[in-house]
């Protein structure tokens, strides 16, 4: 059974934040908010696939490698979410 696009959201946000070097895990931004929509009313009469591409947002400490952190990230993501047919981490800030 797959999984919807909000428990793998609700997923993706909670590895990522277990991550050390991780700050903040941001909330999806409103245009992918009404994707999601728009695929969820797809899946609805059944034309779209049920497994969503992970995109996620997040923030680093200064003081580390924000590269290697968003890498470790995407990799526990890549494990733990193996029906995601893309994911995408994104460093919004470092601070």
């Amino acid at each position: 059974m797959t999984s919807s696009p909000d428990d793998q959201t609700s997923t993706a946000e909670a590895l990522a934040r277990a991550v050390d070097g991780v700050t903040d895990v941001f909330p999806r931004r409103v245009g992918r908010v009404l994707t999601d929509l728009a695929s969820d009313a797809a899946r609805a009469v059944g034309i779209a696939p049920a497994a969503e591409t992970i995109d996620l947002r997040i923030a680093t400490r200064i003081d580390g490698s924000t590269p290697e952190t968003a890498r470790t990230v995407a990799d526990l993501l890549a494990a733990h979410v193996p029906e995601a047919p893309s994911i995408t981490v994104r460093v919004a800030r470092i601070h």
